[in-house]
């Protein structure tokens, strides 16, 4: 339930689940088929919003030059297979 909500999230939003609190943050994929959001414990120290833009502009970039690569249609087919999968960077 709360995954397919957060997914279907397409601007920044802060979420309550349980006794915690996340920001969702949309990221831009450059297709119509995939959809990424970043996850962010809040509050955050306001100093470290600088570092969240940041984070996001380099996944964005980094998932638009993947499926750039990918573009083969063996390639993209297989991406395709691997959609809703989950990344966690701590």
């Amino acid at each position: 339930m709360i995954k397919r909500h957060i997914f279907s999230m397409s601007e920044t939003t802060i979420v309550h689940y349980n006794s915690t609190s996340w920001i969702v943050y949309p990221i831009q994929t450059g297709t119509n088929d995939s959809s990424v959001r970043l996850l962010i414990s809040h509050p955050y120290h306001p100093d470290n919003h600088m570092y969240v833009e940041c984070l996001i502009e380099i996944l964005t970039l980094i998932i638009q030059k993947n499926i750039a690569s990918n573009n083969s249609p063996k390639k993209l087919n297989n991406y395709q297979k691997g959609r809703g999968k989950y990344f966690s960077f701590y």
